[in-house]
């Protein structure tokens, strides 16, 4: 893939690849995936260091290959029956996970991970089941509240009239409220950014759709809007707009003070008219959102000014669109780099600017199986990227070689369930293009992704279980040796020059 030959104008270019630094891996023959796994001893004594001095000097990056393998930090939740569609931790609370899909709703409480068992399918944690004994519901969306209070559930079952049934729950599991239920499935929930309107989108699989908005407080809805496209996702500017994409549809809605709901077209060129639209992102630092359509692999950039970028983001179906989060936005500057991923079918994760839609990055994640999920952490510092036989974690500010990986080992190991360490070294986990000996990708399956609120560890769901990936040894005593980049940006260390040692003291000079 020439990324110079992008239309658009956009004049893409990767950077230089990272040096490796002396004594690692790449130095004595090996790429960094074909090293040995690194061992953290946390009670050995530290060497001695030389003393050192302060010095001016330049800004550096100093880029470590060495990949972590996260398989012995790796819990496994099963639940009884189903199918795990949705998985969420709590924004507020880094204990508690809700999991949710075909015939099940449940609230776990994890323990920390230096509490829990590892490597175990089944640790006792403790959890809250939202859907009765033998309630065959499926939870076709699921969204915690930004303050994390409240989980709101839709669910649909095939003897009602009511495809679109709406509750909301306690943090402990305890029901709040029932919703005004919707005639058709309910596929997307996006809370305003204060927690006091929920916007659900409908879709009566005929080729039409329709927004509806919950007002928390009266638990009225406002009256739905319909519309003759597709709708597929939405996202808040703020307490009272948001952008909604679709089938050939990009709009701004309003929620005025009286709870009507307006609806506007926002303006495209020609040329985009009639994309499929799939995913909406908004960035409240710059007030900037991003579309993108998967099927065309177009990626699109809506400025408050009015300008509008668009660039051809991958060779193949994009699959998921992250902004990186900001974890102070008050502290945040405009002059600060934002950036914007995609993932894709084509085997790669694509970091881009989002003020010239140009390419900061392009992470190599590989095929047969390629990434059908990102999720950046919560202060945005790493980027995981998921399938359902392994996930990457890269530096995002950096790119380069990742630095962490979980992979779904072919071998049962932990009581049949698949999920294990590595037994045996393949490429020090990180598995390149048809060498993962698990097969290709289903492109139909859900992948569903979540950090949680303290960025320590991944909630994966696949198929009945829920893997929970920890990051602790990218966050033990040696952090830079694993995280592997470390930013001087004001000094530069070289050792003090040792004192020459005197056989006889030096004799006072005479008064």
């Amino acid at each position: 893939m020439d990324l110079d030959d992008r239309q658009n104008g956009f004049a893409q270019h990767e950077p230089p690849e990272p040096k490796s630094p002396v004594g690692s891996p790449a130095d004595q023959g090996q790429t960094a995936a074909e090293g040995a796994s690194m061992d953290v001893d946390d009670d050995a004594p530290e060497p001695d260091e030389p003393r050192m001095i302060l010095t001016n000097g330049p800004s550096v990056g100093v880029q470590s290959d060495k990949v972590t393998e996260l398989g012995p930090e790796t819990s496994v939740l099963t639940v009884p029956q189903g199918n795990v569609l949705h998985t969420a931790w709590s924004p507020t609370d880094p204990l508690l996970l809700a999991v949710a899909g075909d015939a099940l709703c449940r609230i776990w409480t994890v323990t920390k991970s230096s509490d829990a068992p590892q490597n175990r399918p089944s640790p006792n944690y403790q959890y809250v089941d939202i859907l009765e004994q033998g309630d065959e519901s499926s939870v076709t969306a699921m969204s915690w509240s930004p303050d994390g209070e409240i989980l709101a559930l839709a669910t649909r079952t095939d003897d009602t009239d009511q495809a679109g049934e709406v509750s909301l729950w306690s943090k402990h599991g305890k029901s709040r409220d029932n919703l005004t239920a919707t005639q058709d499935m309910l596929i997307t929930f996006r809370w305003n950014p204060s927690g006091t309107h929920l916007l659900g989108i409908t879709s009566s699989g005929a080729g039409s759709s329709a927004l509806t908005v919950w007002d928390i407080q009266s638990s009225q809805a406002i009256p739905a809007f319909h519309l003759d496209q597709i709708a597929t996702d939405a996202a808040w500017y703020d307490d009272h707009k948001f952008l909604v994409c679709g089938h050939s549809l990009v709009a701004e809605c309003f929620v005025d003070p009286h709870n009507n709901l307006s609806f506007q077209n926002h303006a495209v060129p020609e040329s985009d008219h009639n994309r499929n639209w799939t995913y909406a992102r908004y960035d409240p630092a710059t007030q900037t959102a991003a579309i993108a359509a998967e099927d065309s692999a177009t990626l699109a950039v809506l400025s408050p000014n009015g300008q509008y970028l668009t660039t051809t983001a991958h060779d193949a179906v994009i699959t998921d669109v992250a902004f990186e989060p900001i974890p102070n936005p008050p502290l945040h500057l405009p002059t600060s780099p934002r950036r914007l991923a995609t993932s894709s079918l084509d085997g790669n994760i694509c970091v881009w600017d989002t003020f010239t839609l140009s390419m900061l990055h392009s992470l190599h994640f590989g095929h047969p199986s390629p990434p059908m999920a990102i999720r950046f952490t919560p202060d945005g510092h790493l980027l995981a990227a998921a399938n359902g036989n392994r996930v990457l974690y890269w530096i995002a500010a950096t790119g380069g070689m990742p630095k962490a990986v979980w992979h779904r080992d072919p071998t049962p190991t932990l009581s049949g369930t698949g999920f294990g360490n590595r037994g045996e070294d393949r490429n020090g986990g990180v598995f390149m293009d048809g060498d993962s000996g698990i097969g290709e990708e289903d492109e139909t399956a859900t992948h569903s992704l979540s950090w949680d609120v303290d960025g320590r560890r991944l909630a994966y769901g696949l198929g009945s279980q829920v893997i929970l990936i920890a990051l602790e040894t990218l966050f033990r005593k040696r952090t830079r040796e694993l995280i592997g980049y470390t930013k001087i940006s004001i000094i530069g260390l070289r050792p003090q020059p040792k004192q020459e040692a005197f056989s006889n003291p030096p004799t006072p000079a005479p008064s």
